[in-house]
């Protein structure tokens, strides 16, 4: 017997599917809910949702669509053109590996067996994101000092 998420997530992708035709290439949810490790009313459903092109129309139509997991959580959906998923791996490596190891394929091919995540560009990234929570923290700390 499938759970109310799974139900909920069942219909979102076929009426996806009826929306979207041949334009929808795959729906992954990925994050907290996919690995089993969600909190009960407060973790996201996450999905990646790759289309063969994506226009302000496609977008128009995932609003009402995503719309239906609002309970028991909201579904924030991130959506790629299947060419923009092979090209944007240098970009964004850190998010890209964690939707890489916690995901669940609902629809489609797995968007991940186009992805290369090289090592070289998840440090980079890694080390910008630290760099700027240092500069940013050294900026609160300097207002703050005045009362230590």
């Amino acid at each position: 017997m499938a759970n109310k998420i799974d139900l909920a997530l069942k219909g979102l992708v076929e009426d996806l599917r009826a929306a979207y035709g041949d334009n929808l290439a795959s729906i992954v949810l990925y994050g907290s809910v996919a690995a089993g490790d969600q909190v009960e009313l407060r973790s996201d459903h996450n999905l990646l949702i790759a289309l063969q092109r994506i226009s302000l129309a496609d977008l128009r139509l995932s609003r009402v669509h995503s719309a239906q997991l609002v309970e028991p959580a909201p579904a924030d959906a991130v959506f790629f053109t299947v060419e923009e998923l092979k090209r944007a791996a240098d970009v964004f490596p850190i998010e890209f590996l964690q939707m890489e190891k916690a995901r669940r394929i609902l629809f489609g091919s797995d968007p991940f067996d186009l992805v290369e995540i090289s090592a070289a560009n998840l440090r980079h990234q890694t080390e910008y994101e630290l760099r700027t929570k240092l500069i940013q923290l050294r900026r609160l700390y300097i207002p703050a000092s005045v009362f230590g």
